[in-house]
């Protein structure tokens, strides 16, 4: 028991340090505040605005960043729309996790968003510093982030232990909870957010509106929501979230080929990039990762066959965001092109020019659209067919034939595979929630040269959680062993 105390409580130094560190860890856009010159202590960093603010967009730093939530290509090269040219070097893009390789989506998630999450509510509600309104917004934003960590976790691990506090007793040896209980506190946390979260989009002051949609609103709560209801097919709520947000005057759909610039009106909130820690790509992570830095030969990341076949003709998100490359000897590729700015080593763009988008409008006419399906509501005005043709006309396709409910789910379900591929990993989450995962996975892992079981759609817990969190003992996703 004293080495699994030990533990968490050096978990819970790091994080403290981790939140000190970020201080000076960019985002110097979001937050110009200076790291005073001395280590400062946890109660002093929420004793002002200033540096509790700087707290917060480090976490934003760190999420954007995180090995759980996909502003990368974690999700997208371990389910059916990535093709990976160096697979020897990726067990988990053949659906191997065995080797350590999503151990770090756990521990990212815990040790660097949520025990910080956590630090900063307890610390914010304690602080003599900081006003009540601004003590609310800071709160809200920070259960905002948890409440999104913990949806990827739960739909990465099934059940997961709730860490609501940074208790250093209680969290020694916490139970899993129920993925039930999981989505409840996401929802609790979220309905606090619509409370007091702002409706504008603020600076680090939290008072002057900008253009940067990088703080969360009551818009991004209320997309998180939509998304979370569709999950637990909850479709009259997901109905009304999405609805919300489609009349939002904010918000409005781009061009094909504007989408995902940064601070277009389609987004509902995004991550700006850290521009100190990644050095030499100054743009988002998803522009580094798919864009490669040669124009000629087979790129290290390209779409899979599955994916391109999923278009259809004259479908011209194909032409806008995908890009082909010859890859030699007779061979083309094509590779994610949504972000079209990739490291400045190869582009020579040496400022920002597009953020990495997490909630964006056309994903709530999708909601919305299968929301509408699933309660009946199927015709041209004010159905399910209304809001797929929307996003399908953009698209410069015609409208969809489908009538019946199955058949209008089918082109639904389609239309957000060539919408939202490698976004936030909502292709593998979609696979999963429409019970399609084996069906398409076995394929797919086959042709990555792989074999795919059913239990792999959750990742196994860490190794090393069942040393220092006794609670875990014997709980393991089913396929997996506890110790190496």
């Amino acid at each position: 028991m004293k080495t699994i105390k030990k533990h968490i409580a050096s978990k819970i130094h790091l994080c403290l340090s981790l939140i000190l560190l970020l201080f000076g860890s960019g985002c110097k856009k979001l937050v110009e505040v200076d790291l005073p010159a001395d280590r400062i202590t946890g109660e002093a960093v929420y004793s002002n605005i200033g540096t509790t603010v700087a707290v917060m967009n480090g976490i934003y730093s760190t999420l954007g960043n995180t090995y759980l939530f996909n502003i990368n290509y974690s999700y997208p090269y371990i389910g059916d729309e990535i093709l990976v040219n160096s697979s020897s070097n990726f067990p988990s893009y053949r659906n191997d996790y065995l080797t350590g390789s999503v151990d770090f989506v756990w521990t990212s998630a815990y040790l660097n968003i949520i025990y910080p999450c956590n630090s900063l509510i307890e610390g914010v509600q304690n602080s003599k510093g900081i006003d009540e309104s601004r003590k609310k917004m800071l709160i809200a934003e920070a259960k905002f982030t948890r409440a999104l960590v913990y949806f990827y976790l739960a739909n990465s691990f099934g059940d997961v232990p709730l860490v609501l506090t940074t208790n250093l007793k209680a969290n020694s040896n916490i139970e899993r909870s129920d993925v039930t209980l999981v989505y409840d506190q996401i929802i609790k946390d979220l309905t606090q957010c619509l409370a007091d979260l702002s409706k504008e989009y603020l600076n680090s002051d939290l008072e002057t509106i900008t253009s940067d949609r990088v703080r969360p609103t009551k818009a991004a709560a209320t997309a998180l929501l939509a998304r979370v209801y569709l999950f637990k097919k909850d479709w009259f709520n997901a109905e009304i979230k999405a609805t919300e947000l489609i009349e939002n005057s904010k918000f409005r759909l781009n061009d094909l080929g504007d989408v995902f610039l940064k601070n277009s009106s389609e987004t509902i909130w995004a991550l700006q990039p850290n521009l100190a820690d990644q050095g030499m790509n100054v743009n988002t992570p998803e522009g580094s990762a798919f864009i490669p830095y040669f124009t000629i030969g087979q790129p290290g990341l390209s779409a899979s066959e599955f994916l391109l076949e999923a278009f259809e003709n004259d479908d011209e998100r194909k032409s806008n965001w995908l890009k082909q490359q010859d890859g030699g000897n007779g061979q083309i590729f094509y590779y994610p092109f949504k972000y079209k700015v990739g490291s400045s080593l190869a582009s020579g763009i040496t400022d920002s020019k597009e953020y990495s988008i997490v909630f964006r409008l056309a994903e709530q006419y999708l909601i919305r659209a299968e929301a509408r399906a699933e309660l009946g509501k199927l015709g041209d005005v004010g159905g399910a067919r209304e809001d797929l043709d929307i996003i399908r006309n953009r698209a410069g396709l015609l409208e969809s034939n489908a009538t019946t409910k199955d058949d209008l789910l089918k082109a639904i379900y389609h239309e957000r595979q060539i919408e939202l591929f490698t976004e936030g990993g909502l292709r593998w989450l979609d696979l999963k929630r429409t019970n399609t995962i084996n069906t398409v996975m076995e394929v797919a892992t086959h042709v990555k040269g792989g074999t795919w079981e059913a239990y792999k759609a959750l990742f196994p817990i860490p190794y090393n959680e069942f040393l220092t969190n006794p609670a875990l003992k014997g709980h393991q996703n089913p396929g997996y062993p506890e110790t190496r």
